[in-house]
């Protein structure tokens, strides 16, 4: 079986997204179960690590599943110097 790269999401009616955490192989399973594809595990784990999102249940627009997305910080910049006092500042 092919294997996650990265934490498993789950979205609620809300639009919030929670971590699976130790229901991961649950929702992959309702994953396999529910997507009207019939897509095999392997092609949901696929699926799942391109970054796409896979339905759990077919009885809500909500029931979604997906990779948590890596958070993102702009580095830190230091404080600017001119070069030279020539520049007048």
């Amino acid at each position: 079986m092919t294997k996650l790269n990265g934490k498993l999401q789950y979205r609620l009616s809300n639009g919030s997204w929670v971590d699976c955490d130790d229901r991961t192989d649950e929702f992959l399973n309702l994953c396999v179960k529910n997507d009207y594809h019939k897509y095999t595990m392997d092609q949901v784990v696929g699926i799942l690590n391109s970054v796409e999102k896979v339905r759990n249940d077919v009885s809500d627009w909500y029931s979604e599943c997906r990779i948590k997305p890596v958070e993102k910080r702009a580095p830190v910049l230091k404080e600017w110097e001119p070069d030279t006092e020539s520049y007048g500042y």
